[in-house]
């Protein structure tokens, strides 16, 4: 199999035999860009890149690509890690697709958002087509919040008019030596430059700019942009956390989309002749927030469910500890759980994540710990270790195939059935208290 250039059409690669995997395709997508598919955790071998592109790819992927020589002369591999998304090399372009379904992906994206209809919203797009597939479910979201009315909210304006109007700003006016025209005025005007519209705007900018999008979602993104123009355009970098009221809870689903949007894309950098640009989204830190928000949906009322509770191991308070989640019944803590996205090929834990769920269950004091990992079938097993200080140690695997209702089923499974009577045989431990 072969990688073609779309400018003569003459071969620029050819991969090894190794490439030929199911999880590794090479396509031919555009006139001047070639495209290579990867998908977690999957390898390209022999790919031929100028070491301007190695550098701007590294610099511009991190940690989501690895990249280390091949076995023929000025090739290279390339090998995906947790991310999944998209990076542009100028002509080059590099698309990392889940192992997951995407319908499933954006479920998890949207982490509340459970009746929204993820399926109609990524019909005709196919399993490696993310970024595409990102923009016209954040283009069709936005245009269906907005549908019920751009958010405006009052906002203070100091103006010189020959009118008044509002109030008068007595210490400008008599800054200007009081004259009594024009005047100085303070008033409040509706106005939709509020964080709110800045976020999905500065979101429908991004992806507005990517390449392979549809032409008319790029159309439709740009109505949005205009739509918001009364927006102030910021560093996607820069935005702060937005608290929902009863006022803007209609924008929360579109909002948190842009959030994820402008973490994981916007980023470009020039080394060189080569421009790039990156969309990448973080598994491990997706499936980590999705399964706290959807645990303490579960066992709201049942149990209280803290993430990234400062802990320490030692005595002395020198050892500093954060683990993933922390369950509470009555302000004592009964459980720990420490969350992972991908383990070993069998479902079973390394040594290391045993290690620091055992840290963690002796730092707290607590007798039971649970390693929550994501899962791709439903063969894997629960496994349970009896440790030599009596600890239970219990992994538990979370299926993320199937329709986004069967995972939110799942995991109300696991909260009621599994962690609640896990957390009762706690009693007649003395758990002690989290520094």
């Amino acid at each position: 199999m072969a990688m073609r250039s779309g400018r003569t059409g003459t071969d620029s690669a050819r991969p090894s035999s190794a490439t030929r995997l199911k999880s590794l395709q090479w396509t031919r997508r555009r006139a001047t860009v070639t495209t290579i598919q990867l998908q977690e955790w999957s390898e390209a071998q022999d790919v031929e890149l100028s070491f301007d592109q190695v550098d701007a790819l590294r610099r511009a992927a991190g940690n989501a690509i690895e990249i280390f020589p091949g076995q023929r002369r000025d090739t290279w591999n390339l090998k995906a890690t947790s991310y999944v998304g998209a990076v542009r090399i100028g002509d080059l372009a590099i698309m990392i697709r889940p192992k997951i379904p995407l319908e499933n992906l954006f479920y998890m994206l949207s982490a509340r958002e459970a009746d929204v209809d993820f399926g109609t919203s990524l019909v005709g797009f196919e399993e490696a087509e993310l970024l595409p597939a990102l923009a016209a479910f954040y283009e069709r979201l936005v245009a269906h919040t907005l549908r019920r009315g751009v958010l405006k909210a009052y906002k203070e304006h100091n103006e010189t008019l020959v009118a008044l109007r509002g109030r008068i700003d007595i210490p400008a006016m008599l800054h200007a030596g009081g004259m009594p025209a024009p005047i100085a005025c303070q008033f409040d005007e509706l106005s939709i430059d509020i964080p709110e519209n800045r976020m999905l705007r500065a979101a429908a900018v991004v992806l507005a700019t990517f390449p392979d999008i549809a032409p008319a979602v790029r159309r439709n993104l740009r109505r949005t942009v205009d739509l918001l123009a009364g927006a102030d355009a910021v560093d996607p970098r820069a935005i702060s956390p937005i608290t929902l009221t009863r006022l803007n809870r209609y924008y929360e689903p579109s909002l948190r989309m842009a959030q994820v949007i402008l973490r994981s894309g916007g980023i470009k950098d020039r080394t060189g002749r080569l421009e790039a640009s990156t969309f990448l989204i973080n598994m491990n830190h997706l499936f980590e927030r999705f399964v706290t928000i959807q645990l303490r949906r579960h066992l709201a009322g049942k149990l209280e469910v803290h993430d990234q509770v400062k802990t320490y191991l030692d005595t002395a308070h020198k050892v500093t500890m954060y683990p993933d989640l922390v369950f509470y019944r009555r302000g004592e803590p009964i459980l720990v759980a420490d969350v992972k996205y991908k383990l070993t090929e069998d479902g079973f834990g390394q040594n290391s994540d045993y290690y620091q769920l055992l840290a963690y269950c002796d730092a707290i004091g607590l007798r039971n710990g649970v390693l929550l990992y994501g899962a791709t079938s439903q063969d894997d097993p629960v496994v349970r270790i009896e440790t030599w200080s009596e600890q239970r140690l219990v992994i538990l695997p979370l299926n993320l195939g199937g329709p986004p209702t069967e995972i939110s089923q799942r995991l109300h499974d696991l909260a009621l059935g599994t962690l609640v009577p896990l957390s009762r045989t706690e009693v007649e431990w003395a758990p002690r208290a989290i520094a």
